[in-house]
């Protein structure tokens, strides 16, 4: 157990290490410091999107091999569960909950196809290639 909450601990530490960088950007840039709103938007959008964040940083920390693609089916999880509770019910704002839900689920789903060859070929062509399928 304390294995898989230290795996989560090292998975966490990847979208929070933007927050520091974030949080420069959006004060350096304010109008008080040095009124460059290109920096300060920057800044304010790390913060804006923070739960996609979450899950796209979530879903790389706990794939089995660190891919980008586990993080874009980090991203691709979020928006159907974000989309999903928002055709529901308009006034449910998850917030960076929504990340950590997409971040925990996608990488299981990545670590479970991540390995399998030509898992949709129709079953008379698997012979070719795989004979674990049988």
């Amino acid at each position: 157990m304390l294995g898989g909450l230290q795996k989560i601990g090292k998975a966490l530490m990847l979208p929070i290490a933007v927050l520091p960088a974030a949080g420069l950007l959006n004060r350096l840039g304010a109008d008080d410091v040095f009124n460059v709103p290109f920096i300060h938007s920057g800044g304010a959008a790390l913060f804006t999107f923070l739960s996609l964040l979450f899950a796209i940083g979530i879903s790389i920390g706990l794939s089995k091999d660190n891919s980008g693609a586990a993080g874009l089916n980090g991203a691709i999880v979020f928006f159907i569960l974000n989309f999903g509770v928002i055709g529901v019910n308009s006034s449910i704002n998850m917030g960076v909950f929504a990340g950590f839900i997409a971040g925990l689920t996608a990488p299981i789903l990545y670590n479970y196809m991540y390995d399998k060859k030509n898992l949709w070929k129709p079953r008379i062509f698997r012979w070719q290639t795989c004979s674990h399928y049988y």
